[in-house]
């Protein structure tokens, strides 16, 4: 597997907001350097056969539900 790419910006929920037809909306976002994670996970996504999924996003979350990490998986 490659190795997991680390996100440069901690990943946070926006606040909400609506968009119809043909409007606009300019969002003000402030984002914060991610911290450098201290552990390690492993594992393997595997198809009902066994087989390595390619492509499938992992996402981590810190203990209260935010976005932490987030990695796609290779072929192997």
């Amino acid at each position: 597997m490659d190795e997991i790419k680390k996100d440069l910006l901690n990943l946070n929920y926006s606040a909400q907001f609506n968009i119809a037809n043909y409007e606009e909306q300019n969002v003000d976002l402030v984002l914060e350097d991610a911290s450098i994670p201290t552990s390690t996970i492993t594992g393997l996504v595997l198809d009902v056969e066994g087989n390595p999924v390619a492509n499938a996003t992992i996402k981590i979350f810190d203990s209260e539900g935010n976005p932490f990490l987030h990695t796609v998986t290779d072929d192997k």
